[in-house]
C-alpha cells in the first residue's frame, strides 16, 4: 500500500503541510487538525528523517490540542517536537539554530503550569504568563479585563531586564552557546511577547484602555 512507502508518506505529508499553511491561524487552525495529526503520526511511524517538518506538525497539533483544552495531549506533542534532532539551514539562522524551540519551549512551560496542581511559578514573567492564559480562556468579559489588569500590574513592577540567575540557566551541550532565552535580550523579548499578548487579547475584547497601556 502507498501508506507503507516512505517516499509516498513524505510526499503526501509535505503536500498536506503546504496546503494547510494558509489556515494556520488561531481561529481556523483546528480545521486542519485531523490532517496534521495523521501526517505527524505517519512520519513518526516510519521514523522519518524529515525532522523539521515533523517538529512543525507536532507544534501545530499541540496548538490545536490546547484550543480543545487537551493539555496532556498537547504536552505529548510538544515533547515529541522538542525531542527531534532538527536544525535550520545555517544560512537562515538568525538567533536560534532550532527556530521552532522558541515556540515549543514557551508552550511546554505554559502546559506544565496548567497541569501542575501545586507548583506555583516564582518568576514574575511566569506568573504574568499564567494570568494572561487565564484571561485568554475566560468567558466572562469582566473577569478577562480583571485578569489582564492584574498581568499589567505584575509586568509594570518588574525590574530592568537582566541575564537569568546562573542556577536557572541550562548547561549548554558540547560547545554550544547559552540559549538566548536565558540572557538579558531573551528576557526583554519574553516581556515584549507578554505585553503583545495582553494587547491582542484586550483589543479583541474591546478593552481599549488596557490595549493602549500594553502598546505603550
Amino acid at each position: 500500500a502507498g501508506g507503507d512507502d516512505p517516499d509516498v508518506v513524505h510526499q503526501v505529508s509535505a503536500l498536506a503541510w503546504n496546503l494547510a499553511l494558509p489556515v494556520m491561524q488561531p481561529n481556523i487552525r483546528k480545521k486542519a487538525k485531523r490532517v496534521l495529526q495523521s501526517c505527524a503520526k505517519a512520519l513518526e511511524d516510519i521514523f522519518s528523517p524529515m525532522h523539521q517538518l515533523r517538529a512543525h506538525l507536532h507544534l501545530e497539533v499541540a496548538r490545536c490540542d490546547v484550543a480543545d483544552d487537551l493539555y496532556a495531549a498537547a504536552s505529548s506533542q510538544v515533547s515529541k517536537g522538542l525531542a527531534l534532532d532538527y536544525e535550520a539551514d545555517p544560512e537562515s539562522v538568525v538567533e536560534y539554530r532550532r527556530p521552532l524551540d522558541k515556540h515549543l519551549n514557551p508552550l511546554q512551560k505554559k502546559l506544565s503550569m496548567k497541569m501542575s496542581l501545586y507548583a506555583a511559578p516564582e518568576r514574575p514573567e511566569d506568573k504574568a504568563m499564567l494570568v494572561i492564559e487565564q484571561a485568554r480562556e475566560a468567558k466572562e468579559p469582566t473577569l478577562r479585563g480583571t485578569l489582564l489588569e492584574r498581568a499589567v500590574g505584575m509586568l509594570i513592577k518588574v525590574g530592568p531586564a537582566a541575564d537569568r540567575p546562573a542556577e536557572e540557566i541550562k548547561t549548554p551541550e558540547l560547545k554550544e552557546e547559552v540559549d538566548p532565552v536565558f540572557l538579558e535580550r531573551g528576557v526583554r523579548k519574553e516581556r515584549a511577547m507578554l505585553w503583545a499578548d495582553i494587547a491582542l487579547i484586550s483589543w479583541r475584547s474591546h478593552l481599549s484602555r488596557i490595549t493602549r497601556q500594553a502598546a505603550e
